[in-house]
């Protein structure tokens, strides 16, 4: 019974704790994944940046009496999203969108603030995916969430972080510098994706059975982000447009830039795709020749073995009567008709090209040069063309 009276005094008090203890700030909650939610707070008063760790409880207080702010948020639990909401008095439909997972980025002007949902490419479990990033914008404040650590507001905060004075920075032109941090990714990732196709076109001229599986790695990386990043055009498009809540002109510039970059890797990534295809078949090819080549080989062989086995059949045969057998020299004999045979069908095969035909190792020496040859042709006629001119200046008269 005492047992039982002290579990139910334990139970009793510690109900009492929760529902009248001092709040628990955000920065100390950890979700189930055992990461620790984090609010960073950057406040900007005459044009001098504060970091500081934001609590939710106070966070009215902290960024009161500031010129604008950026609040950056490690979470979208729905709780601390609609909360946020409440405060600055945001539109519901966006704060939906937030803790609601976006298939692809987009804008929405909602009067006095506008949300934005921008995806940008991201490693899980040594696989490229795309992480999202949701926000509000408005003269005064940037407030941004995501789920999985973003480069671009990594970057941007380190470069906040050793900054002295950021009185020419707005909210939006801080957006841009992070949309502008992703897109600069895309394209590395797309130079990088380049360079390995151009790899293995030489390794599919070789037949390295390796080819395929790679072709098809980089096939499917190539349609994530060009699933998701092709949208993302549209939307960086659709914030450069006059009335937009919190971009001035100036950034609209910015943005133009960062819609170049995005043009840019959505049609690398167009290319990318149809040059894996063809990389692909080239692979193809390159197997099918080499089989040909063996079957080749292997078929001329035969062909030479052929009669040879003929000869060996006939005089294998055990019947009574056949005088060569008791011939002295027929044994020779048959053995110099045999080697006959076989040279004369060799000189014949290679003749015809059956045998030292074009190999694939040789291939590479040519592998690159592209239209360089179809340069010169072109190049030719015309420079006869100016040198029958300078000869004779006459003919160029009427």
């Amino acid at each position: 019974m005492l047992l039982l009276a002290t579990g139910y005094w334990l139970l009793a008090t510690s109900c009492w704790l929760l529902a009248t203890g001092p709040e628990i700030p955000c920065h100390w909650l950890r979700w189930p994944d055992n990461r620790i939610c984090m609010m960073q707070l950057m406040t900007v008063s005459d044009g001098v940046p504060r970091f500081s760790e934001a609590e939710i409880h106070d966070l009215e207080n902290q960024v009161s009496g500031a010129d604008w702010f950026w609040l950056d948020v490690d979470s979208v639990a729905q709780e601390l999203v609609e909360g946020i909401g409440r405060l600055f008095a945001l539109n519901q439909i966006g704060i939906d969108d937030v803790y609601t997972l976006s298939e692809f980025p987009k804008a929405d002007d909602y009067d006095d603030h506008l949300f934005f949902s921008s995806h940008s490419p991201a490693l899980a479990d040594d696989r490229v995916t795309t992480a999202e990033l949701d926000g509000f914008l408005s003269a005064s404040y940037l407030i941004t969430f995501h789920r999985e650590p973003i480069p671009g507001v990594e970057w941007t905060v380190g470069r906040l972080r050793e900054a002295e004075s950021v009185s020419s920075l707005r909210p939006d032109a801080l957006l841009v510098g992070i949309l502008e941090a992703a897109a600069r990714r895309s394209l590395q990732l797309v130079d990088g994706l380049e360079a390995q196709i151009s790899d293995l076109e030489s390794r599919s001229i070789a037949g390295d059975p390796n080819v395929v599986g790679l072709v098809q790695a980089f096939r499917r990386d190539a349609i994530i982000l060009r699933r998701v990043l092709a949208p993302e055009r549209d939307m960086v498009r659709s914030l450069m447009y006059e009335g937009m809540p919190g971009i001035n002109e100036r950034t609209r510039r910015r943005l133009d830039s960062v819609y170049d970059d995005c043009y840019r890797v959505v049609e690398s990534l167009d290319m990318a795709r149809a040059l894996l295809g063809s990389v692909l078949e080239t692979y193809r090819s390159a197997v099918a020749e080499r089989t040909n080549e063996v079957m080749k080989v292997l078929t001329v062989f035969s062909a030479i073995i052929l009669p040879l086995s003929l000869l060996a059949g006939i005089y294998g045969m055990n019947f009574a009567n056949m005088p060569e057998l008791d011939w002295r020299w027929a044994y020779f004999v048959l053995l110099a008709i045999m080697a006959t045979f076989a040279v004369s069908l060799w000189v014949y095969f290679s003749r015809r090209g059956f045998i030292g035909g074009p190999r694939l190792p040789r291939v590479d020496r040519v592998v690159g040069r592209g239209l360089a040859g179809l340069f010169h042709l072109t190049v030719t006629p015309m420079r006869g063309v100016v040198q029958w001119l300078v000869e004779d200046p006459d003919r160029s008269k009427p």
